[in-house]
């Protein structure tokens, strides 16, 4: 059957004005439309050749429950459908430790109608827990919520699940409890979530990001920091031996000087930071070149030893610089790349706004072309109103001049009626004395 060309009504009686949309003569008649559902209501236009005659809602809300009719005034029939309002959402645990063994709540939000939540072990049997606390939104929206503390003979798996059986749906979210959890806490601990299927944006999810962005970085550096201190420290040690070296030589070839030859000393005695300068010349460098003779090796010991422990101090004063200049390196690279994260996050909130900038520019443009359509189809509408009023007119006009016409050939027929009997009546008399007059006239010609 084609409905295309016929009108079809969809109403509800609950509103006023009650239209939720009208299809006449291949066109949508706004005019008398509800305004809530302006914009969120059609048909199937190519299946309405075939007689589809069903309503399309979009962006339904929750005030759109309700029972509406469907009415084709060229057929008389008509129809009520009922609409069932729901919406749905997964749960999410969350667990903490506590004295008594692992806290374990549920909670779900955006749930309508009211539905019903369950927590369960692995078996699928129900968990002794608190009652189940219900809020309602200022968005008529429901939150529930459900807590149970469980120990470790009651399994490491749960579930909770979420359901309303008016709307025929139904939402679960499982966890698997660590064995260290049920260990008896010595500080506070921090509740873990689990994200909900299907929900991988769910909060949470950036600290836990950054955070192995971090440990990833630090992994990364720390053995790198180790490799350089080694580098540095294993070039030291050989500068060191190499100074060390050089050194007995020089010594060696000091104690075969003459006496000419030496010019400066600098000696530090064992066990003492004061330094003894020896001068050019003069008694205290003869006293020392002959203490040398005497025991050579006992000087070179302590020489070798004042250069060991000088080395030793500018090789840990070395390492000491070395260190710090590595952390400051990691600390620097480190805030990099917290800087970088944060441009980056600071560039996708700005590619996110200009998106919805650009969603609400083409949402408008959609709401103008919307209306513009809307005044034209109520011109149209307008216009053929008036072309059915003027047919109509012109109807009523004909039968009007056909109404006078048979009217005037009533009276004209009663007229020549009238007519008719009174001739013949006229007849009837002439006849009566027509035979006296004719004996008359007869005796008249004979006279």
């Amino acid at each position: 059957m084609n409905t295309f060309d016929m009108t079809v009504e969809w109403s509800r009686p609950d509103l006023d004005p009650r239209f939720v949309f009208v299809w006449r003569d291949g066109v949508e008649l706004g005019s008398n439309k509800h305004p809530s559902f302006r914009g969120r209501s059609s048909v199937f236009i190519d299946k309405l050749r075939h007689g589809n005659v069903s309503m399309k809602l979009s962006e339904v809300k929750l005030s759109d429950e309700g029972g509406y009719r469907c009415f084709i005034p060229t057929l008389s029939k008509d129809v009520t459908v009922q609409l069932v309002v729901g919406a749905v959402s997964s749960p999410v645990l969350r667990l903490t430790r506590n004295n008594s063994g692992v806290l374990l709540e549920c909670e779900s939000k955006g749930w309508y109608p009211e539905p019903e939540m369950f927590l369960l072990d692995a078996e699928g049997n129900l968990l002794s827990s608190s009652p189940t606390e219900t809020i309602r939104g200022p968005d008529d929206l429901y939150t529930v919520s459900r807590k149970v503390t469980v120990e470790e003979k009651h399994g490491k798996n749960f579930s909770c699940r979420v359901t309303q059986k008016k709307i025929h749906q139904s939402r679960e979210t499982h966890t698997v409890i660590p064995d260290h959890f049920f260990m008896v806490p010595t500080t506070p601990s921090t509740p873990i979530v689990p994200s909900p299927p299907g929900f991988p944006g769910s909060s949470g999810s950036q600290p836990v990001l950054i955070g192995s962005v971090i440990v990833c970085a630090a992994l990364v550096l720390i053995p790198l920091v180790v490799f350089i201190l080694w580098r540095r420290r294993k070039n030291k040690l050989k500068n060191k031996k190499d100074h060390e070296n050089g050194t007995e030589q020089t010594e060696e070839g000091k104690t075969k000087t003459s006496k000419g030859d030496l010019t400066e000393f600098n000696v530090e005695k064992e066990g003492e930071e004061e330094r003894v300068a020896l001068m050019n010349g003069g008694e205290n460098i003869i006293k020392y070149q002959e203490e040398i003779k005497k025991h050579p090796e006992q000087s070179t010991i302590k020489i070798k030893t004042v250069f060991k422990n000088r080395q030793e101090d500018e090789f840990r004063g070395d390492l000491q610089t070395d260190i710090n200049e590595t952390l400051m390196e990691t600390k620097e690279k480190l805030n990099q790349t917290k800087e970088d994260r944060g441009k980056q996050a600071e560039q996708q909130l700005e590619v996110k706004e200009k998106d919805r900038e650009k969603t609400e520019e083409s949402t408008e443009e959609v709401k103008v072309m919307d209306e513009e359509m809307m005044k034209t189809e109520e011109d149209n509408i307008n216009v053929t109103q008036k072309k059915d009023e003027g047919v109509q007119n012109q109807n009523e006009r004909r039968r009007r001049r056909e109404e006078a016409v048979r009217r005037a050939a009533e009276r004209r027929g009663t007229r020549q009626q009238k007519s008719v009997d009174r001739e013949i009546r006229e007849e009837g008399k002439e006849e009566e004395g027509g035979g006296g007059r004719t004996e008359e006239s007869e005796t008249e010609e004979d006279l």
